[in-house]
């Protein structure tokens, strides 16, 4: 997903700090949920996603 959000408007989206929101980010990434770069976010495993989410 593209996006021309910065992290601090993603985490408002979701009532996060930016900190908080960066961190689960880092999180997702390592558990092979997803990938990002600067302004991309890569699903990698929906399923994955969906057990960190549950």
């Amino acid at each position: 997903m593209d996006t021309n959000l910065s992290r601090q408007e993603m985490a408002s989206m979701v009532g996060l700090t930016r900190e908080t929101f960066t961190r689960a980010l880092a999180k997702l990434k390592e558990s092979g949920a997803i990938d990002f770069e600067r302004d991309r976010i890569k699903i990698i495993s929906v399923d994955k996603l969906k057990d960190f989410i549950e």
